[in-house]
């Protein structure tokens, strides 16, 4: 793929992504919104600590979708489609024993949840809350090992524009949902159905426009393949180790220690940061097969000084972003849902 080509695609990736970024955005705070006032910051909470907990078990991952991205950017720029049925299969493999992984892990932990919830006295269901959540991420598994081939050929603002409608769709249903019955059992079985029927009709336009997937003559990845794979994953465990303690136990800590009710304070200030980071990461993951497909076929010299542009990028941008969050974002509370949902100065740093 030629400079004209990767630009080409890194912009396409970017505009869908901003305008799919903000039409989420949008439906995501109308949907919070009415969430607190119609059933209140103690489910918002529980809604945060188990995402936090899956988010845990997602550890069973161990940096393959990293790994499987990396390996996918010269076949797809070689247009070696043998080599990438063989991966492609390998990770369909890979994705459904991760699948019963955290099936398993996710079940084993479910007589646990009343000791890592306090203050969830007079809520039921709270088991089938949880087996719902489950469902939602073990499903997953079958379909977004595809998401990766879309990626390595710089097509994501395809997966951005079906994610930014379903997205919407789900948040209409879900606000109607919310303002009719009030009922937090219903508003997660519409999200569970909903998305579901998305991850059919996504995984079917893949193998639509990549027949070959469904083909069942595949070649073996010779062992040093293999081998190459192992490495890559190994050397990304310790950044998903890193990644799982500092983003997905936050939640489960303060539910333990102090009260389920914090965790649906602290999760509105998450939204804001995942909405403001999710702008400025468009950029760079948009970027980031454009990277990949350099490194499959430029030069040291040349992906060193792309590297050098995309780190200055990154600290201008992140360090202003970090400036302006710090200062504005507690008189956004206060101006969104009330001074009463604050936390303290130190605590939001």
């Amino acid at each position: 793929m030629d400079q004209y080509s990767r630009t080409t695609s890194a912009a396409k990736n970017i505009v869908w992504g901003y305008i799919g970024n903000f039409a989420t955005m949008i439906t995501s705070f109308l949907s919070r919104t009415v969430f607190i006032y119609t059933i209140g910051v103690t489910f918002l909470g529980i809604n945060g600590l188990f995402l936090n907990i899956l988010g845990v078990l997602s550890f069973s991952e161990l940096g393959i979708g990293t790994a499987m991205n990396y390996s996918l950017y010269k076949p797809v720029a070689e247009g070696d489609t043998e080599k990438i049925k063989s991966l492609m299969h390998l990770y369909r493999s890979a994705y459904r024993l991760i699948a019963l992984v955290v099936t398993v892990f996710g079940l084993v932990l479910l007589p646990f949840l009343p000791y890592i919830i306090k203050g969830e006295e007079g809520i039921r269901y709270i088991p089938i809350y949880y087996l719902i959540f489950l469902f939602n991420t073990v499903s997953s598994y079958f379909v977004t090992y595809k998401y990766g081939l879309i990626n390595a050929e710089q097509k994501g603002y395809l997966l951005t524009n079906i994610n930014s409608i379903s997205s919407f769709a789900i948040a209409l249903i879900q606000i109607f949902v919310l303002l009719i019955f009030r009922n937090f059992l219903l508003y997660l079985l519409v999200q569970a159905v909903a998305q579901l029927i998305q991850k059919v009709f996504t995984a079917s336009y893949i193998n639509k426009k990549h027949p070959y997937l469904s083909e069942k003559n595949v070649q073996k990845l010779e062992d040093s393949e293999k081998q190459a794979l192992k490495t890559n994953v190994k050397a990304l465990i310790v950044h998903k180790i890193g990644d799982i303690s500092v983003y997905q136990t936050d939640n489960i800590l303060i539910s333990a220690f102090i009260n389920v009710t914090l965790v649906g304070l602290i999760s509105n200030y998450n939204l804001l940061l995942s909405t403001v980071t999710g702008f400025s990461s468009i950029i760079f993951n948009s970027l980031t097969a454009g990277f990949g497909n350099i490194i499959a076929t430029e030069s040291k010299e040349k992906q060193l000084q792309i590297f050098n542009v995309y780190h200055f990028l990154g600290f201008w941008l992140y360090g202003f972003i970090a400036i302006c969050f710090i200062v504005l974002v507690q008189p956004f509370i206060t101006l969104w849902i009330g001074a009463d949902k604050l936390i303290g100065s130190f605590s939001m740093i």
